[in-house]
């Protein structure tokens, strides 16, 4: 479990892989070209939950992955490919965010 800015930022071109689970908070940074899982359904058991904070452009979330966006800022071009499960209750997100998750609602 990470819990940022508690523990260090993600870094720039960042895999995120199984069994995580990722907190994002107020004056935290998830930096651009951030991958969650694998595009060919690899990952299982990875959770994002983004309440506060920054996330760079290019964020990707793939297959098997449960994304809750209820606060921060999301950047430009950021898309949640085939997600298991996804939130967006609050939160800023760019022009640019596409999902094409069976369960991505946004309320």
């Amino acid at each position: 479990m990470l819990n940022i800015p508690t523990d260090p930022n993600i870094a720039e071109y960042t895999i995120i892989g199984n069994h995580t689970q990722v907190n994002l908070s107020d004056g935290g940074v998830i930096e651009e070209r951030v991958q969650v899982g694998s595009r060919q359904g690899l990952n299982a058991n990875i959770e994002i939950n983004i309440a506060g904070g920054i996330v760079e452009e290019r964020f990707t979330a793939y297959n098997k992955s449960t994304v809750n966006i209820s606060g921060g800022n999301v950047g430009s071009n950021t898309h949640f490919g085939g997600i298991k499960q996804g939130n967006f209750t609050g939160g800023e997100q760019s022009a640019t965010f596409s999902t094409s998750g069976k369960a991505a609602r946004s309320t």
